[in-house]
Formats: structure tokens, sequence, C-alpha cells
């Protein structure tokens, strides 16, 4: 019965030691978890943020060719075609040029953050309004929609 007396303690240690490791794997896995949701969490900040900085591109388009239109109508320049269609014509690319860069900056910033570098990596906070805002504010300085 000694022998038997012995392995109580053993038993109990590789049992506390087994219940440990079951907590330390559950640990580590809500730790997972909670990361990946806070990425998602980032990724869906990032691509709410793009939306919403490609509606305002699109509305100081339609606002700056509106005015083109109405500038080229009082000198008589509107009509069929010509150069204020081409006026027109660049000033939509431009908008499509830049909020095509802006998506691509926002899918680089969507994947990094999938990766695991956040800012970690980085000094700067991507999510900071102000560089956000950077390529709209140059948008809307090239056309005047700032004044």
């Amino acid at each position: 019965m000694g022998g038997f007396a012995a392995f109580i303690p053993m038993a109990v240690a590789a049992a506390s030691s087994i219940a440990s490791s079951v907590q330390k794997d559950n640990a580590a896995s809500d730790a997972a978890d909670a990361q990946d949701q806070a990425v998602e969490r980032r990724n869906q900040m990032i691509a709410a943020q793009q939306e919403q900085q490609e509606k305002q591109q699109r509305d100081l388009l339609d606002q700056q060719q509106a005015t083109a239109r109405a500038q080229m109508g009082a000198w008589g320049v509107g009509g069929d075609g010509g150069s204020s269609d081409a006026i027109l014509q660049g000033m939509a690319q431009n908008a499509a040029d830049s909020i095509n860069a802006g998506n691509q900056l926002a899918q680089f910033r969507m994947d990094r953050n999938s990766l695991g570098g956040s800012s970690a990596r980085g000094s700067s906070n991507l999510l900071d309004p102000n560089m956000l805002n950077n390529g709209l504010s140059v948008f809307q300085s090239f056309y005047g929609g700032g004044e």
C-alpha cells in the first residue's frame, strides 16, 4: 500500500500540470481570437474611412464639374464637345486616379494589419485622420474645393 500512497501525489501533480497546460492553451487561443477581432475591426474602419473619402471626392468632383460647366456656359464655350469636354473628362480622370490610389493605400493597410504588422512596425498612426485626409486635401486644393 506504501507504493500506492507515493503514486497519489504524482498523479495529482500530473493532473495539475495537464489542467495548467489546458488553461494556457485556452488563454492563448482567446488572445489570438481577440487579436483577430481587433484586426477585423481596424480593417472595417479603414474600409469605412476609404468609402467616406471616396464619397467626398465624388461629391467634390460633381461640384467642381457643375461650377466649370456654369463658367464655360457663361463664357459661351460649353456645348458640343471640344475643350470643355476635355476639361470635364480630365477632372473626372483625376478624381478616378485619386480614388484608385486611396483604394490601393487602404488595401495595403488592411493587408498589413492582417499580417500583424500594425503599429509595432511603424512609428506613424495610419488611422490618424490627418493622414487619411491628406489625399483629399490635395485634391480639394487643386480644384479649389477647400475654400
